[in-house]
């Protein structure tokens, strides 16, 4: 996946393809067995802050996380809502990207969150939001609404992907030709040419199922 992100496809060159009935046919059947990764759901993305409430904690411990939290959404009217994330939440994972959580769909999130997340309007402050993890302040940034899958919507971005493949395929077939021949310089220029390089794992259990 990571590769494939060097092998980009315009759309023109998409439409060309596509050009080709042979072409149109094969990105038909691709997108008929892999009509679920087309079919997009109801996403929002959003920041939040959290401040957690310990295990064990009595109720006036609980009293001074909640006024705390009042006291941000007070900040947060003046104050840049990332800013008081990376300050403030207690949330590693998202403070250290202003507190935003990316895109998700329902199921992602405990309910309590979901709920306030996907009724919420864009750019509105919500919460105090009470969850097992503690207390949250939510705010939207986007949203996007549930779609269908549609190949002739669809069908530029399924035809870039199936080229991307193609492009990698034949530079990975490459990559095996060198490495079979042992031509270092040769090798090193194709993985130049795909974003790689080789690089040394150390020691490793030979049952692992991968190699770090």
């Amino acid at each position: 996946k990571d590769l494939l992100k060097g092998f980009s496809v315009n759309r023109a060159e998409a439409e060309k393809a596509l050009g080709d009935a042979e072409f149109l046919k094969k990105t038909q059947n691709y997108f008929e067995r892999n009509k679920f990764e087309y079919a997009r759901e109801e996403e929002v993305r959003a920041q939040h802050i959290l401040l957690q409430i310990k295990p064990g904690s009595g109720a006036d411990d609980e009293k001074k996380v909640l006024a705390k939290i009042e006291d941000l959404k007070a900040k947060a009217k003046t104050t840049d809502f990332g800013k008081l994330a990376v300050a403030n939440s207690e949330d590693p994972g998202s403070k250290v990207k202003n507190g935003d959580l990316g895109y998700f769909s329902r199921g992602k999130m405990v309910k309590e969150f979901e709920d306030v997340a996907f009724s919420a309007p864009i750019g509105q402050i919500m919460g105090p939001v009470k969850t097992p993890f503690g207390y949250h302040l939510i705010k939207v940034t986007e949203k996007r609404e549930a779609s269908p899958a549609d190949f002739e919507k669809q069908k530029i971005e399924v035809a870039q992907k199936l080229l991307a493949d193609e492009k990698l395929t034949i530079q990975i077939k490459a990559l095996e030709d060198v490495v079979t021949k042992g031509d270092e310089p040769a090798l090193d220029s194709v993985l130049k040419s795909i974003n790689a390089k080789w690089d040394e794992t150390g020691i490793f259990d030979l049952s692992q199922d991968a190699a770090p």
